[in-house]
């Protein structure tokens, strides 16, 4: 089977799940075309080390159209546009189909929603085949007990950059409000940082950092350390959160870094997970009023720019939320287990990973 893809350049999750998708694709032997990836995307990409992928340019899609059977879209429907008029079957896979109060997107001839909080009350606005699937997230790795992993802790930033912004701002606030707090763990621990190369290689050396490891390298790479590590602090995005569920991580959240992550922590917060106040409305309750559920994302991502503005500018409040990832992190250290127990049985209660399955079905919808 033929297949093409396409991921949206938002930050690292959608690019990482047609990375996910199509490892179990070229697994079954068939030919994988992504794309050419920009801005995030291609920052992921550029890491990958699975030289397999074909990338191509849209403007070639028409001259190979009558070879694909499948293409997957992962937040994105440049391909469902340029295919319209094919017999190839148009996935497009949505893990934010909770948040949109119009869905964005031009309808697939089947359309994949990662399932979350929110996601039921959805379903009277689609006119199209749709299934509900787990999380979309690399499983490769098998899971480590808690006591025999090694001492390490991770820290994620995730892809740092989108179309609106770019998250230099918010990684240097991270390490300068945290850094006292991550200091005084290497001494025990193995820090490792995640995200975007570009923006923290120029942060840290800005600041000055020393005694952290930057995780330069595929995505495999970081699960490679993920699983292997007693803590994940990390900010609120949607595939690292499950990936660390998954192998059964104690995950601490940071501040969210754009409109989704809003409402993912809130999720998290309501659902018990962690309880924490270090949402934007918890630091900054006037924020409530501008920072609406299911706004334009355009919208609510500026509205929450300009809070986390006021918040990088308040040295009382940033006071504040040092303190309070002082015993945040000092609880998760002494009660991880009790924190795995809850993230596993919100990973239940939403669905498991089947990558395989998702897969297979995708393959037999696009024969009929």
């Amino acid at each position: 089977m033929n297949v093409i893809g396409e991921a949206v350049p938002f930050s690292f999750g959608p690019a990482s799940k047609l990375s996910t998708l199509s490892e179990y694709l070229l697994k079954e032997g068939n030919n994988v075309d992504i794309l050419n990836p920009v801005g995030p995307s291609r920052d992921f990409f550029s890491m990958e080390t699975n030289t397999r992928y074909r990338f191509i340019n849209i403007k070639d899609v028409p001259k190979k159209c009558e070879e694909y059977n499948l293409s997957i879209s992962v937040m994105a429907d440049e391909l469902i546009n340029a295919l319209s008029s094919t017999d190839t079957f148009r996935v497009l896979v949505d893990s934010l189909f909770w948040m949109w109060n119009k869905i964005p997107f031009k309808q697939p001839d089947l359309y994949v929603i990662q399932n979350f909080k929110w996601v039921s009350d959805q379903l009277e606005k689609l006119d199209t085949e749709y299934i509900i699937s787990g999380p979309i997230i690399n499983t490769s790795f098998s899971r480590i007990p808690l006591d025999k992993r090694e001492d390490n802790i991770l820290i994620n930033f995730g892809g740092l950059k989108n179309k609106y912004y770019s998250g230099g701002g918010y990684t240097k606030f991270i390490f300068n409000t945290l850094w006292p707090i991550f200091k005084r763990l290497a001494s025990d621990y193995n820090i490792y940082v995640g995200g975007n190369m570009s923006i923290l290689k120029r942060i840290v050396k800005e600041l000055g950092i020393k005694d952290i490891k930057l995780v330069n390298g595929s995505h495999k790479k970081f699960i490679d350390i993920l699983h292997n590590s007693k803590m994940l602090i990390t900010s609120p995005g949607l595939t690292t959160s499950f990936e660390a569920f998954y192998y059964r991580i104690p995950t601490v959240f940071l501040p969210p870094q754009n409109y989704s992550q809003v409402f993912n922590l809130l999720a998290f917060q309501k659902e018990g997970i962690f309880e924490y106040p270090v949402n934007i409305f918890d630091v900054l309750p006037e924020s409530s009023s501008k920072i609406k559920f299911r706004m334009e994302e355009k919208v609510g991502l500026h509205a929450l720019s300009n809070y986390m503005k006021k918040l990088i500018n308040s040295k009382r409040k940033t006071k504040q939320l040092t303190l309070e990832y002082k015993n945040v992190i000092s609880d998760y250290i002494k009660n991880s287990k009790a924190r795995v127990k809850r993230q596993t049985k919100f990973l239940k209660e939403i669905g498991e990973p089947d990558n395989e399955k998702l897969v297979k079905t995708m393959g037999k919808k696009s024969k009929k």
